[in-house]
Formats: C-alpha cells, structure tokens, sequence
C-alpha cells in the first residue's frame, strides 16, 4: 500500500515537472514572440512617420582653438554608403558646438525622438575637436594612458593627447557618426538609451560599418608620442621605461 503510495506521489510530481517546464517553455516563446512583435511594430511606426531626407548642417564654431575635421558633404557621402533601414527615424545631423557642461573628449551625441507617432525625427550631434596648427588633439583614452602603469611619480589621470593629421581625425568622427547611427538603432529597436554594454555595442557596431576608431589601434598608440598641454611628454614605451626608472 505504501509503495503504491510513494509511485503515486512519483507519477505527479514527474507530472507537475513536466507541466511546468511546458509552461515555462511556452511562455519564454510568447514572450521572445510578443517582443520580436513589439520589435516590428516600433520599426514600423518609425518608417511610417519619420522616414524623410536627413538634413546635414554645421553651425559656426565659436572657439578659434576649435574644428570640424568633417563637413556635410563628406557626412553624405558616408550615410549614402549605408543601408537605409539603418537611418530610420533620424532627421537632423548637425556639426556643433559642445556643450559647456561635456568633457571634451565627447565626439557626439544622440537625442532620440519624443514619440513613434509624431513627425519628429532624432538629431545626431557631432563636435568639434581641439586644434594645434593643422593638427587635431586626441585625447588618450584610460585604455591607453593605463599601460603607463600605476605610479604616483607619474600623473597617468591628466590629460594625454596625440595629433592627427585631418585625415586620420575624420576617421575617428566618422567612427562615432557610427557610433551615434548605432544608438539610434538600438532606441528604436530596444527602447534603451545607457549603459556601458550598450557603449560597447554601438562601438561594434560602428566597426561593422566599416568605421576605425584609434582606441582600438595598439600600433598607432605605440608608434606616436603623447603630448600634454602643448609639450611632447613622448611615447608610450619610453614613458613605461621612465616609470620602471623611477621605481628603481
């Protein structure tokens, strides 16, 4: 009777397993289904209402120290490159000034649009950036002034930077024009505007277009010299040898 019992008890806890684990299935398809839908109904409306010609424009920079290594034409040229799904729901791009507020180490940014429903776009910021002569600073990255390593005797939070040559400048816009592209197709497709994991994800995305930026470039950073405040400080490697030398 007890054995009976006990394989009775067996049978519908194997029961209820199973009818769980069908549930938990059916709703994590009606859940990835219902978000693909939402997904296709939030492209959708974009197409609909916001698919226009994207106006390209450039606002006088108000510091002489200041430049666009780009200009409209050559951001064109690029967006015509693409595939056009891509730029849905962007209506303005504009060469401007930065803000007061923003570390000059922001090359650009993304302010979405306030509804699926209405006629207005999104605008993708792009700001100028720090001039020496002909040359265009690039501030060093935290990815690139930490292989100086850690050591008091050497200020590795301070502001770095290496000059481009116009050329190699448009490059690095070009790559966080992607970059912004990137933002805006994630907003559309997630609704989700921050976070690192999203950087890192418009970064790639950025790359799949085709677009180089110098913070993922080790033999650029190695074989140019770091400046600070207008004076060579020197390269990176020699940099490493004066911090072994001073520890010693």
């Amino acid at each position: 009777m007890l054995t009976k019992y006990l394989m009775n008890i067996n049978y519908f806890l194997l029961a209820a397993t199973m009818l769980l684990s069908i549930l938990f299935i059916a709703f994590v398809v009606f859940h990835s289904g219902l978000e693909k839908w939402n997904r296709k109904q939030r492209w959708n409306k974009v197409v609909t209402n916001k698919t226009r010609e994207i106006k390209i424009s450039k606002q006088e920079v108000n510091n002489p120290e200041m430049g666009h290594p780009l200009n409209e034409d050559e951001i064109e040229n690029f967006l015509q490159t693409l595939d056009p799904s891509l730029l849905a729901g962007i209506e303005n791009i504009i060469l401007t000034n930065r803000l007061d507020y923003m570390n000059i180490s922001y090359f650009g940014s993304y302010s979405p649009f306030r509804s699926f429903h209405t006629e207005e776009g999104a605008t993708i910021n792009l700001y100028p950036l720090e001039m020496e002569g002909d040359l265009y600073k690039y501030y060093a990255p935290i990815s690139i002034t930490r292989r100086l390593g850690p050591n008091n005797n050497f200020p590795t939070n301070e502001a770095f930077y290496f000059l481009l040559e116009k050329d190699v400048a448009k490059q690095e816009m070009l790559f966080t024009l992607g970059h912004e592209i990137a933002h805006s197709y994630y907003y559309i497709k997630d609704q989700v505007l921050f976070g690192e994991e999203l950087e890192l994800q418009c970064d790639q995305f950025s790359r799949g277009l085709g677009c180089q930026s110098l913070i993922f470039d080790n033999y650029f950073s190695e074989s140019n010299p770091l400046y600070r405040a207008g004076v060579r400080i020197g390269y990176i490697h020699e940099l490493n040898k004066k911090t072994i030398s001073q520890r010693s």
